[in-house]
């Protein structure tokens, strides 16, 4: 018999593939993006101990990072979604992700233009006030979608594991069945093995080679020249007397 490997590849891990970096990159400069808000949210009482180009750098820093992070996660988050669709295992979470991924690019769009007009605009002016709040919200979500996407991935990766690995469990035992019931596989006795089968048969011992065939074979093993089974039969015989 022939032996081949498993024929079934092993899952590669998301460390290896190129979609888990397009959004776990954005995600962390969304969350500093977020981090640096939230320390001047925390310090608004203090901000005058900061100094007015500190705290307009770290605004800068804060809303492009926040912007890159919401901004390209959505490529990798909406190729993983669109690669569910394709597959056919989108689900509600992947919608509602790819729904808040829209709203974001749309509402900062919006931003973008009521800053360019400044106050040309009476909209523009009540956009800056209060946009910064909706755009900023929606950002959050948005990278929480792309956490869920990359969740999803990771996860998606341990149950193909868990398959793959019980498909191979299941392909090595039919291998070694398939082993035991082929003769030329079988390993040839030698007489550790036959004293190890007539242990304990006393005068139920084989005595002609004829009744010791079926012994080996019942343990898959292969008989040994006619002459050697003879000389351990011979030998039982006289260890018995």
């Amino acid at each position: 018999m022939t032996k081949t490997g498993f024929w079934k590849p092993q899952p590669r891990e998301p460390w290896s593939d190129w979609r888990t970096y397009s959004m776990l990159v954005p995600i962390l400069f969304s969350a500093l993006g977020s981090m640096i808000f939230m320390a001047l949210g925390f310090s608004f009482t203090e901000m005058e101990s900061i100094g007015a180009i500190a705290q307009t750098r770290l605004v800068v820093i804060a809303a492009f990072t926040v912007a890159f992070g919401s901004t390209f996660g959505s490529v990798g988050s909406g190729i993983e979604i669109f690669s569910k669709v394709h597959k056919k295992q989108v689900g509600t979470w992947d919608w509602i992700a790819l729904c808040v991924s829209g709203a974001t690019t749309v509402a900062g769009f919006g931003m973008g233009f009521a800053a360019l007009l400044g106050a040309t605009a009476g909209w523009s002016a009540v956009a800056q006030i209060y946009g910064c709040v909706v755009v900023g919200t929606l950002a959050a979500l948005d990278s929480t979608c792309d956490m869920i996407e990359l969740g999803g991935l990771f996860g998606s990766y341990e149950m193909r594991m868990e398959q793959y690995l019980e498909d191979k469990a299941k392909w090595e035992e039919a291998q070694r069945e398939e082993e035991e019931q082929d003769p030329a596989t079988w390993e040839t006795a030698d007489i550790d093995d036959f004293r190890r089968i007539t242990a304990g048969m006393n005068g139920n011992r084989p005595k002609t080679v004829k009744e010791l065939l079926p012994l080996l074979a019942k343990d898959h093993l292969q008989p040994p020249t006619r002459q050697t089974m003879g000389r351990w039969l011979n030998e039982s015989e006289k260890a018995r007397r």
